[in-house]
Formats: structure tokens, sequence, C-alpha cells
């Protein structure tokens, strides 16, 4: 299970400028004044989300700065609105009492929503280069983020509150997500095979190779993930992680995880998950380059081999991958030319001798 945690080592953001209630009040004073950045948001979030004319931007039409004044300071688990969340977050990092996000983020689903729609416009307004009243931004998303700290383990848990640490690492920018990362240090494996955890843990590969500290614990924390690749091959959810990693991680965190296939790759190209990676593998050879080619060479180097993967559910899929290469296509014909009588005994059989000599590339 997930390790305890000691207090988290910083404060969401890592930057200690942004951190200092005096520049803020100075820019904004806490007399209502409400950012119409935030109105114009919610209205594009309800559009992308096809839901207009309810949640956000109903509240965006209801009024006033003293609306949203009244509103935002209620200490009760009963926000129902994402910029409510927002005003309610402000003001108890204001006021210094207790708000109501990690309750939210964990009573429902509904609840968890609003407060996922409240990341959403946090992370629209923060990475909008134009808007203006940063330091109300910043001094908001760290507000609500502050309420999250401490509580990521046990989130990563929660049917609804894994979702709000998944949209904080989705949508918000590298700088603000250093506490998640931090929470899960020593808990990396764990989390990679956790049904709602890797949700969070593969998210952290768009976090890697930035210049910001948190971007070097986010690498710190796929390191241990990589450290258990060849396990995590041949998990159910683990696999999903080591996807994202071939995808979208650093280069050697992709040969990392080719290496952990290649570890047993006959036996892996057979396995129902590790299979999936070996194709996804092969796919991101061709845009991204990498270290599969030599992968492939393994697969097809016996004849054995081959007639091995012809005749595992599993193993089908891989051939039918390199068979729509125009470099193995060939090949794979030639080494399977001899099995053909035994294929067509069988549906599926006759489905791979049809995909490898009429299909087309599927990617």
């Amino acid at each position: 299970g997930p390790l305890e945690r000691g207090p988290p080592l910083w404060t969401p953001y890592e930057h200690s400028e942004w951190l200092s209630a005096e520049p803020y009040f100075a820019y904004a004073d806490d007399d209502g004044s409400w950012p119409l950045e935030y109105d114009e948001a919610a209205l594009a979030e309800e559009i992308a989300g096809g839901s207009v004319g309810t949640g956000l931007a109903s509240f965006a039409a209801r009024g006033s700065r003293r609306h949203r004044r009244a509103h935002g300071s209620s200490r009760g688990v009963g926000a129902t609105d994402p910029l409510q969340v927002l005003a309610d977050a402000h003001r108890a990092a204001a006021e210094g009492y207790e708000g109501q996000v990690w309750a939210l983020a964990c009573r429902d689903g509904a609840s968890s929503l609003v407060v996922q729609r409240a990341i959403a416009i946090l992370g629209r307004v923060l990475r909008d280069p134009q808007a203006g009243r940063r330091w109300r931004m910043r001094f908001d998303a760290e507000a609500v983020l502050r309420q999250l700290q401490g509580h990521v383990l046990e989130a990563l848990q929660h049917p609804h509150a894994n979702h709000v640490i998944k949209q904080a690492l989705e949508l918000l920018p590298t700088q603000c997500i250093g506490f998640i990362a931090d929470e899960l240090i020593g808990s990396a494996a764990w989390a990679a095979k956790h049904r709602f955890a890797c949700r969070a843990v593969l998210r952290l590969a768009r976090h890697c190779g930035k210049e910001e500290l948190a971007s070097n614990v986010a690498e710190a924390v796929l390191a241990e993930v990589l450290e258990s690749a060849e396990d995590l091959c041949c998990d159910e959810f683990g696999k999903f992680v080591l996807e994202e990693l071939l995808e979208r991680g650093l280069p050697e965190q992709r040969e990392q995880v080719i290496a952990a296939l290649r570890t047993s790759l006959s036996k892996h190209a057979k396995h129902e998950h590790a299979s999936f990676l070996i194709q996804r593998a092969l796919r991101c050879d061709e845009r991204l380059g990498g270290g599969s080619a030599e992968m492939a060479e393994e697969l097809l180097a016996s004849r054995e081999t081959v007639w091995s993967l012809a005749r595992n559910a599993f193993g089908r899929y891989v051939l039918k991958d390199l068979a729509q290469s125009p470099v193995y296509a060939r090949r794979v014909r030639e080494l399977l030319t001899p099995l053909a009588a035994e294929l067509r005994g069988s549906k599926q059989g006759s489905k791979l001798l049809s995909d490898i000599t009429w299909g087309r590339r599927a990617y």
C-alpha cells in the first residue's frame, strides 16, 4: 500500500514571491472585487463542454460582486458552482479558515465535478498570457491547491477525489503540481498499479523535461515507476502508465520501457497486457524514433518465435502490426507461409492471414 508521508516540502507554487500576501492585497484588496477573467473562462469551459446555460454560466449571469462576496464566504460544504468554489477558497485563504475544497472533492461525483471545473477555470486563465490580475489568479490557485495538500495518496484511492488530482495534473502549469509529485515519492510503483492512482501517475509524464523544480520531482516519481517496469508491463493498469511514457515520455524513459519489454520479449509478446505495450512501442518508434527496431528484429529472428506468436491470441496482434510495416511486411509473410494451412483452420488464424496479405496500415 501507499507509504505515509510527512509534511509537504513546498507549497503548491514554488516561487516565494507568488506566496506573499502583501503584493496581492496591494494590487487588489478584498472588497468583493471579482476577476472578469473567471467569468469568461467559465463560459468558455461551458461552451467547450456543451452545457451552456447550466452551472458555470448561470453563476456568472447571476450577479454582482456583492453576490459573489456573500456566497463565496460560506463555510459549509454546499458550493454548487465552480466560481463559488473559487470565491470560497479565496476567502478561506485570506481569512485563515479551512475551506471546503477537500470535502467537496470527496463528497460525491457531482461535488467532485464542481471542484474539477474550478480547476479547469484556473488552468484556462493561468495559461492565458493576456489575462490580467495575475496575482489574483495565482493566489486563488494556491488557495485551492493548499486544501488538497497532505491528501494526495488518500485522494488517489477515492472514487471521486482522484479525478480532482487528475484534473490538476492535466490542466495546471507544472509549477503548480510539485506537491502532488512529492506526496507520490515512495509510493509510485503502488500508484502505477492502482485502478485510480494510475491516472495521476501517467499524467506526470507531460510535466517532465522542464526547468521547474516540480518537473524534477515528477521525473523522480517516474524513475521509481521505471524501476518496476518489468512487473508493470504485465499489469492491467501499470501498462497505461508505461504506454504514456512510450508516447509522451523523455527519450531515456522510452528506452527504459523498451528495455523492460525486451527482458523476456517472446513471453511479453504473448501476454495480454505486455503485448499491448509492444504494439505501442512499434508504432511510437516510427513517430518518435527509439529502440523498438531491435525489438522487431528479435521477434522476427527465428521461424519458431514467429510461429509461436501466430498460435497465440495476443501474439497475433503483434505480428499484424509488424506485417503492416513496410520494413517487415515481406519477412512476416515469408515466415508464415509454411504455417498457412494450420492458420486457415481457425477463425483468428484466417483473419491474421487476411490482414497480413491484404491489410493496409492502421496507423
